[in-house]
Parts: C-alpha cells; structure tokens; sequence
C-alpha cells in the first residue's frame, strides 16, 4: 500500500525539462518587492495559531506570541532574500503526510487518500506577501483575461 501512494503522489521526474530553452521574457514590472514590519505583522496576524509545523518545528503560536520582536527580524531578512534572489533550501522542505478522505467505502484505492504538506511558517510568511504583491501586480496591469477565474 505505500509503494502504490508513493508511486500516485510522488511520479519520477521527466526525464528532460519543461523549461524551454530560449523563452521570451518581458521586462519586470517591479523592481523589488517592499517588505516592511507592518506587512509581516499584518500575515503573523492571519495565521491559525495551531496548525502543525513544518520541519523546523516552529507552530504558529510562536511567531503570533513574538510578532513585535519577529517583524522587524523577519522583514530584513525577506528584504534581503528577494533582493538578492535567495530563498533558503530549509524553505523549500517539507513534511508530507497521507490522510484518508473521510467516508469512503474502499480505503484499498490510492484515489482515496489526499496528501498535505507540512511547510515552514517563515517561508509561508514571505510566500505570502509576495502573492499579495504579485495579485496586486497582475490586477492593476491588467495581466488576466476577464474569463479568469479561481486559484
């Protein structure tokens, strides 16, 4: 049964990239990314304070207890990761668990198991403020066609 939820969750790499080689990029529309106290304070703020942690074992609750001492920290340390293009390998882990859906008749099939990624708060937080400023960029430069719709 592991082998089989490994294999639907977890397929092998393609075995070339889906990168194309010489994309047409447009020129950036911002420069950088402002990422102030207030703005972290303000996503510490619309945490759930007890969801589990992700690697670093750092809950929410931590950071919701210690937002005055945490924000300052926390945005000079985000400014300088977007400005220098960095986003740190503990981020990029996680913990992911298996959950059975709830009321299904065959819990043999893999279809009926959802996995869910335990991530860092830290990287969450600065995930966060970058998709606010990257839904603000696309609304105010129009970036979507009207028919657009959903996450």
């Amino acid at each position: 049964e592991a082998e089989e939820l490994a294999k639907t969750f977890f397929p092998p790499k393609p075995l070339t990239s889906t990168v194309p080689r010489r994309a047409n990029y447009p020129q950036p529309l911002l420069p950088s990314l402002l990422v102030t106290e207030e703005r972290v304070s303000e996503q510490i703020k619309r945490l759930s304070p007890y969801k589990a942690p992700g690697l670093d074992g750092i809950a929410n609750v931590v950071f919701k207890k210690c937002t005055d001492e945490l924000a300052p920290i926390l945005a000079e340390i985000f400014t300088v990761a977007i400005q220098l293009g960095l986003y740190h390998d503990s981020w990029k882990e996680s913990i992911t668990c298996v959950l059975q859906k709830p009321g299904k008749p065959n819990y043999q099939l893999t279809k009926v198991y959802r996995p869910i990624a335990l991530l860092s708060t830290t990287m969450k937080l600065l995930s966060a403020i970058v998709a606010d400023d990257m839904s603000r960029i696309i609304e105010t430069n129009s970036l979507l066609p009207n028919t657009h719709f959903g996450g």
